[in-house]
């Protein structure tokens, strides 16, 4: 019974972790799209910038790997295991926590639940988080927000 709270507790936090990726690349992308002429980012672990809107929305992919430390910068861990590195919470795809094709690798263990990957292809950002069911299996959710 315990363990089944632990387990939806999980679920849920993956699952806000989510959410909060999607809603700051489409958020994001949309002020800049819209004449703001800075977005904010956690660049460095005692900075938060202001980066120029040009410079986000000139390269697609540097903004999103810039974004993948934004969320390990700020705290996005796995909830599934808050002890493994951060790159284990939120990470841009091909990278050693992410496949090619945006879902979490397998961490120690054999699992890969509470994971979180960024793809982008062509002029869309993808979101794809391993959230797990109630019995231990995977599940997946996916959001794709379109730049332009």
């Amino acid at each position: 019974m315990y363990n089944g709270y632990i387990v939806q507790a999980k679920i849920r936090a993956t699952e806000a972790k989510h959410k909060h990726v999607v809603s700051y690349f489409s958020t994001s992308w949309l002020k800049c799209t819209s004449g703001a002429s800075t977005v904010g980012m956690q660049t460095n672990p005692t900075s938060y910038s202001q980066l120029p809107c040009t410079w986000v929305m000139a390269d697609a992919r540097r903004w999103v790997v810039m974004s993948q430390y934004h969320f390990q910068l700020t705290g996005y861990l796995n909830p599934y295991n808050t002890s493994l590195h951060k790159s284990w919470g939120v990470s841009y795809a091909n990278g050693s926590t992410c496949a090619g094709n945006g879902t979490p690798k397998n961490w120690g263990g054999g699992d890969s639940r509470g994971g979180t990957c960024i793809v982008l292809t062509g002029n869309a950002v993808q979101v794809v988080s391993n959230i797990g069911d109630d019995n231990g299996r995977n599940k997946y959710l996916r959001n794709t927000i379109i730049l332009e």
